[in-house]
């Protein structure tokens, strides 16, 4: 997600620019954050043009689209974006990633976040969708048989903003939901056929190919397509570095670990090789509530988890059998619903996202005059 993040002990810095051990638009064929519209941010000119009944939202200085359907068999008027042919940009190699909230589920069939071809009873689709209760990927193979993948997720999961991502291969149909594998399945797969109907929030009505549905209710964001096959490694980054951040990042202890064959003398590293009981202090003044949340699974906290005012977190770091000193993080957060310091008092945000519109929502659009052009780097 955009979210803006305050750590008030560096500095603020946005989630999205922080991939850095993979280049984010590596491969990126489309890039779509719904900034006002359905713009390609890739730089790649593959606009999308948004239908149906739907509206921008913005949330803590950051847009998304919120679309509105009717979960009815057959049901055509709600919001959609309709995409491009791409011209053959990706074919048989391709990644689908797109975050969600507050779906509401179809009582009939099912809706689609990505639909690439000419319906379910057609060859050479491409669906990443929700049922009534499922959250699934679906891709035909070259026996033009279908390979379904579903998850069934809790409904908090639909409360909050949640990562679904696609990834296909010649040889392989892989399904994500927040940065963890739900379902793969190997074969031999198709290119989707790009030339019936491709659209994020509508899929095409297989009878005659010449309807489409539009039935789901949600808000969407920062979709992506790729034409090359996504790591593991690299969704699992994509949802840790993006995923929203509750509060105001207050505090990030970092913890280093010697190794066993400096167990005597650590030198720099904070904690003893064989492990054991560590603690340290949360500054913060009286009433201000915190969470203390550790982001290595070798540092497990004891005590004071959370707090009001100042506090002491305690925590363990279990022993570090490997050859290799290692470093993990405990950070210690304000509470609040996604919100940043950077948005307290904020009249005006100018990201410059092809315009000079204020996306703080308070309306202070500006003006663009005079010689310049709109650029993009990293997607943004």
């Amino acid at each position: 997600m955009k979210t803006l993040v305050s750590i008030l002990i560096v500095i603020g810095v946005t989630s999205f620019n922080g991939l850095a051990d993979f280049e984010v638009t590596d491969g990126l064929v489309a890039y779509y954050p719904f900034n006002g519209n359905a713009d390609d941010e890739s730089g790649n000119g593959n606009n999308g043009i948004v239908l149906g009944n739907h509206s921008f939202v913005s949330t803590n200085g950051t847009s998304a689209i919120s679309i509105v359907g009717n979960p009815i068999e057959g049901y055509q008027g709600g919001g959609y974006v309709s995409l491009p042919t791409f011209e053959g940009q990706f074919t048989n190699t391709v990644s689908l990633n797109i975050w969600a909230r507050g779906e509401s589920r179809p009582v009939y069939s099912s809706e689609h976040y990505f639909s690439f071809g000419n319906g379910w009873g057609g060859n050479n689709n491409l669906f990443m969708g929700i049922t009534g209760s499922e959250i699934f990927v679906y891709a035909n193979n070259t026996a033009n048989t279908s390979v379904r993948l579903p998850v069934t997720p809790s409904e908090a999961v639909f409360d909050d903003w949640h990562m679904i991502t696609l990834v296909m291969t010649p040889t392989s149909l892989t399904g994500y939901l927040n940065g963890v594998e739900f379902g793969a399945q190997t074969g031999s797969y198709s290119a989707p056929d790009l030339n019936y109907f491709n659209a994020i929030g509508s899929h095409k009505w297989w009878s005659n190919r010449s309807g489409h549905s539009a039935r789901l209710t949600g808000e969407l964001n920062d979709a992506r397509i790729y034409n090359r096959a996504l790591s593991a490694g690299e969704v699992s980054e994509l949802y840790e570095l993006e995923k929203p951040t509750a509060g105001s990042i207050i505090l990030i202890h970092t913890v280093s670990q010697s190794v066993l064959a400096d167990i005597l003398d650590p030198a720099e590293a904070t904690a003893n090789a064989l492990g054991g009981e560590l603690s340290f202090a949360v500054n913060v003044a009286d009433g201000v509530d915190w969470t203390a949340e550790s982001v290595a699974d070798w540092i497990t906290i004891t005590g004071n988890a959370s707090g009001t005012g100042p506090g002491t977190v305690t925590y363990t770091v279990s022993r570090n059998s490997s050859a290799e000193e290692r470093e993990g993080q405990i950070r210690v957060t304000t509470a609040g619903e996604e919100q940043s310091s950077l948005e307290q008092g904020l009249i005006a945000y100018y990201p410059f996202n092809g315009n000079a519109d204020d996306e703080s929502g308070n309306g202070n659009n500006g003006i663009v005059l005079g010689n310049h052009s709109f650029v993009s780097t990293n997607g943004t």
